[in-house]
C-alpha cells in the first residue's frame, strides 16, 4: 500500500491535535525542512504566554513533537512590539 499526503506542510488543526489543544491555539507553524516549529497556547496558560514546540512526521507520517514544548514569556509582546513598531 502506497502512503500519499497532498499537503506538504502540517495545518493547524493537525498540529493542534498532535499537541491535545484546541485549533485556536495554535498561532504559527513554520515549515523547517522536514520539522515544523509551532507557536502555541498551553491550556491553562495566561493567553499571551506562548509556548514553542518542534514536530516531524514519524515514519507512518503521523505527526510527533520530537522536543519537550517550552514555554516562552515575554514573547507575545516581543512580537506585539515589532509589528507595532514601538
Amino acid at each position: 500500500m502506497t502512503r500519499v499526503e497532498w499537503r506538504k506542510a502540517p495545518d493547524f488543526a493537525e498540529v493542534a491535535e498532535t499537541l491535545g489543544v484546541p485549533t485556536t491555539s495554535v498561532f504559527m507553524i513554520r515549515q523547517e525542512g522536514k520539522a515544523a516549529i509551532a507557536l502555541y497556547n498551553q491550556p491553562g496558560d495566561d493567553e499571551e504566554l506562548l509556548s514553542v514546540v518542534a514536530l516531524r512526521r514519524d515514519g507512518d507520517g503521523i505527526l510527533r513533537a520530537f522536543m519537550t514544548p517550552r514555554r516562552a514569556p515575554g514573547l507575545w509582546e516581543k512580537i506585539r512590539r515589532e509589528v507595532l513598531g514601538g
